[in-house]
């Protein structure tokens, strides 16, 4: 739970993996396609 609050804090950029495992762990899917 730390290391996630220090990843998310905002006093640095968290890593695309690290976003993606936040977003796996609540369910989200994550989209694109071409505008």
């Amino acid at each position: 739970r730390e290391s996630l609050y220090k990843s998310l804090s905002g006093e640095r950029v968290p890593d695309f993996s690290t976003v993606l495992k936040v977003m796996k762990s609540l369910g989200l899917k994550l989209h694109s396609g071409v505008a």
